[in-house]
C-alpha cells in the first residue's frame, strides 16, 4: 500500500475486505489517500467471468467516485450502480 500511496492517484480493487476494516490497515489505506473498491462476500461468490462482467458494469461509477473522492473505501454491491462507504 505504502508505495501506491507514494505514487499517487491509485484506486485499488480488491478482494481482501479486512483492508477496509481492520483498523490499521483502514488507517494506513486513508492516509495515504488511496481509494479502495471492495466487492461484498456475494460478488466474490460469483464465477470469474460474472466477477469481471459485475466490474465492467459499474466501471463509469467507479471512475466517477475515485475522480470526486479522495481517500475512500467503497464496497461494491451484488447488484446496482450505488457503492456503501465503508
Amino acid at each position: 500500500m505504502q508505495s501506491l500511496g507514494d505514487k499517487g492517484d491509485w484506486v485499488v480493487l480488491s478482494g481482501d475486505l479486512n483492508i477496509a476494516r481492520k483498523r490499521p490497515s483502514r488507517a494506513l489505506f486513508l492516509r495515504l489517500k488511496l481509494v479502495g473498491f471492495f466487492p461484498r462476500a456475494a460478488v466474490m461468490e460469483l464465477p470469474l467471468a460474472l466477477k469481471a462482467a459485475r466490474v465492467l458494469e459499474v466501471w463509469e461509477t467507479m471512475d466517477r467516485i475515485a475522480r470526486d473522492v479522495r481517500p475512500g473505501l467503497f464496497e461494491l454491491q451484488r447488484r446496482g450502480q450505488k457503492f456503501a462507504q465503508l
